[in-house]
């Protein structure tokens, strides 16, 4: 089975359980555990089809009322989808395996954001990439001060995905609204997000201190409640559990200067706010970082997840921003050299590649980009 041309495979008919992911009931709430620690449960295919297996077998069941995902992974949540394995097939010509891993992926992470029942997701730990596609796409996600996050793709050579693009320019900014802004930046430098961050900006719902998970696990897996009134009780639950983290939001104090240099209209305009800023001395370390990230990340893949946020923000919904992603993302930056050896330094060598081609802005294709 191949990928469907509009970026998604609904296709469930060879989707099937894995012993990686173990799927229990308790009385009226499936609970998936993540259980793949020698990858800090990467996602691959037979793990992304067991998810949607396990959900929609959840939807469509009467005798369950909600979902509940957690790890048994003690460093991770999850750590996205396995871009090693993804990188190794696109080099060897398997290019058309890992354009469906992708389409599975994504029909997941839309199928997450438009499931009919509640769907708790207790994140202690990493959460990077399709993690989050599998945990902030859900209406439900507890974190930790063990908990961080990020969408560190531009930095592979790839760009924002797993729903992502959607989510970001969502995200709350100083006005306790929308900020596309915040959501280029997350996506553009990779920013490590901890939970006082996350919560501030409405990445995630809840704070609970990590020693509290296996009793906030135990309680939400036999939770009482009236008939028909499961996503009150677990609100209310979760309310009553819910604290304040101990860090202050470091975004909230530099979230004006954010704006001010990510509402720029390109890649290029931001970078050089970003240094106009840091040469006067009017922004701080977070610019440096930033700037430092993006200097870092392959030009092809910042103007496309530039992109892929302006186009994904306009969208109606998740699936449609998943769209997007998979056009721009599994079709063509992953089929560039980019990808793989953005891969390989990062995950593989452990260190900075600056080969990138072509190796500055001004010389990307961007009439190719356009046209995906």
């Amino acid at each position: 089975m191949t990928a469907d041309q509009d970026g998604y495979s609904r296709s469930t008919s060879v989707d099937q359980p894995d012993a990686r992911i173990s799927a229990t009931v308790s009385q009226r709430c499936l609970h998936l555990q993540l259980n793949n620690g020698a990858t800090l449960n990467a996602f691959d295919e037979g793990l992304a089809r067991a998810m949607r297996y396990h959900l929609h077998k959840a939807a469509d069941d009467p005798r369950i009322d909600y979902v509940l995902v957690t790890s048994l992974c003690e460093k991770s949540f999850s750590s996205g989808g396995n871009v090693r394995k993804i990188a190794d097939l696109y080099e060897e010509g398997h290019a058309a395996r890992a354009e469906e891993f992708f389409a599975i992926e994504y029909d997941l992470c839309a199928f997450i954001s438009e499931f009919p029942k509640p769907y708790i997701a207790l994140v202690d730990g990493y959460c990077i990439g399709g993690g989050l596609g599998i945990s902030a796409n859900g209406q439900f996600m507890v974190v930790s001060e063990k908990t961080l996050m990020a969408m560190p793709e531009a930095g592979l050579g790839f760009c924002t995905d797993a729903g992502m693009s959607w989510v970001l320019p969502h995200l709350r900014g100083k006005d306790g609204q929308a900020d596309k802004a915040l959501g280029r930046y997350l996506a553009l430098t990779g920013r490590w997000l901890n939970a006082a961050d996350a919560l501030w900006c409405g990445l995630v719902g809840y704070y609970v201190p990590s020693h509290e998970f296996p009793t906030l696990e135990e309680e939400l897996l036999h939770l009482q409640y009236e008939p028909g009134t499961a996503a009150a009780a677990i609100t209310n639950y979760l309310s009553r559990r819910a604290q304040l983290p101990v860090e202050q939001a470091s975004l909230q104090k530099i979230i004006q200067q954010v704006d001010e240099v990510f509402s720029a209209s390109s890649v290029a305009e931001i970078m050089s706010r970003l240094q106009s800023g840091i040469t006067t001395h009017r922004y701080g370390t977070w610019a440096q970082e930033a700037l430092s990230a993006m200097q870092g990340c392959s030009p092809t893949a910042l103007q496309g997840t530039f992109l892929v946020i302006e186009r994904s923000s306009k969208c109606a919904n998740v699936r449609s921003a998943v769209q997007q992603e998979y056009r721009l993302g599994a079709r063509y930056l992953c089929h560039r050299s980019d990808f793989r050896n953005g891969v390989r330094a990062k995950l593989v060598d452990k260190k900075a590649f600056k080969n990138w081609d072509p190796p500055t802005l001004d010389e990307v294709d961007m009439d190719t980009l356009y046209t995906c």
